[in-house]
């Protein structure tokens, strides 16, 4: 998630946080560019987005649906505004167990309770469907995605020393979980 910064005032306060469907493919394909456009903290970088509006649907719709995983999608202002996708282990022994693969709220849009909006979603969904443990990854230097999880619950429980790559240096990530009741 990006580093928190003032919002203008003309920005709309609410958001309406759903979970996204087939027909949402290419507005959260926009998101997701105007995303990597703002941060680096996202694991692509610009011109590396390489997923189509189509693929994107067809990945709703099965591995993002029902019990295999979900979108949570928020919405303000008649545009797309924040997503957190996450899948569910396939195998019986890690059924319970969720990778939140990407958490993303846009730089004006951030500060406004939307991605815990967005997480409380995520665990309505996870209690519905017996998904007890979410687990994510976040770059040590990303101060604010690192409270946001804190804040949520989550527990460090690891470290991954030199992960990523960005602006020319290696940075470490730290490995955190949820586990929820």
């Amino acid at each position: 998630m990006a580093e928190q910064t003032q919002h203008p005032a003309s920005a709309p306060a609410a958001a309406h946080v759903r979970r996204a469907t087939v027909t949402d493919a290419a507005t959260l394909i926009r998101l997701l560019g105007q995303l990597i456009a703002e941060t680096d903290f996202l694991g692509p970088q610009p011109g590396e987005q390489v997923l189509s509006a189509d693929r994107l649907a067809e990945h709703i719709g099965t591995r993002a649906s029902g019990e295999h995983g979900i979108i949570v999608i928020a919405s303000a202002g008649g545009q797309l505004v924040g997503y957190i996708e996450a899948h569910a282990g396939q195998f019986r022994a890690i059924r319970h167990s969720c990778n939140i693969l990407g958490v993303g709220v846009l730089r004006t849009f951030q500060g406004r309770g939307i991605a815990t909006s967005m997480f409380k979603m995520l665990r309505e969904w996870g209690s519905e469907h017996a998904k007890h443990r979410f687990m994510l990854t976040v770059r040590a230097d990303n101060v604010s995605a690192l409270a946001l999880y804190e804040r949520q619950g989550f527990k460090r429980e690891g470290v991954l020393h030199r992960q990523v790559f960005v602006g020319g240096q290696y940075r470490d990530e730290y490995m955190m979980a949820l586990w929820v009741d």
